[in-house]
C-alpha cells in the first residue's frame, strides 16, 4: 500500500537524485523503479485510484535530460510513463524484494525506451493537476510522495 514515510514534492515541485559515483545502467529489461504511495480508493482495485503523477527524467551529467513520455491529462491510468501511478507491495516486513519488478510494485524504467545507456541522475517533477476520484476538484494539498 505504500508508505507514508515518505517526501513530499509538494504541486510542481520536482527533486534530483544523485547515484553518482555509481550509474544507473541500461540492461535487459527494467533498470530502476520509482516508488510512490498511490493507493486504491477503499482497498478496490475496481474503484479506482488515488495517483499523484510525476514525470521522470534521467541524466548523465545533470544537465542534459532525457524524459520518459508522461501524459497526465488522460481521465485514467497509466498516463503514460509517469511515477506514482501503481500501488507498492514491496515494503521492509512482508518479504517482496524492491528489486523485483514483477512482484514490488512501483513504476519501473527501461533506459533503452528513451535511448539512454546510463544515467547518475534521476529527476521527479510533480505534474501539479491530479485526477481527483469522482470528479471532486483538486483540493491544494496534493503533490508527487517519494517513497524509494
Amino acid at each position: 500500500m505504500g508508505s507514508t514515510d515518505v517526501l513530499s514534492l509538494g504541486n510542481g515541485g520536482q527533486i534530483v537524485v544523485s547515484f553518482e559515483p555509481n550509474a544507473i545502467v541500461d540492461g535487459p529489461g527494467v533498470d530502476f523503479i520509482v516508488f510512490e504511495n498511490p493507493f486504491y480508493v477503499g482497498c478496490n482495485a475496481d474503484a479506482g485510484e488515488d495517483a499523484e503523477p510525476g514525470e521522470v527524467s534521467v541524466s548523465e551529467d545533470g544537465v542534459t535530460w532525457a524524459t520518459f513520455p508522461c501524459d497526465d491529462t488522460t481521465a485514467n491510468p497509466p498516463y503514460g510513463q509517469c511515477a506514482g501511478v501503481h500501488p507498492v507491495y514491496s515494503n521492509p516486513t512482508n518479504g517482496i524484494s524492491p528489486f523485483d519488478p514483477k512482484t514490488a510494485g512501483g513504476d519501473p524504467y527501461d533506459l533503452a525506451t528513451i535511448g539512454v545507456k546510463r544515467a547518475r541522475y534521476v529527476r521527479i517533477v510533480d505534474k501539479i493537476i491530479e485526477p481527483c476520484p469522482m470528479g471532486a476538484p483538486p483540493d491544494g494539498k496534493n503533490g508527487f510522495d517519494l517513497d524509494a
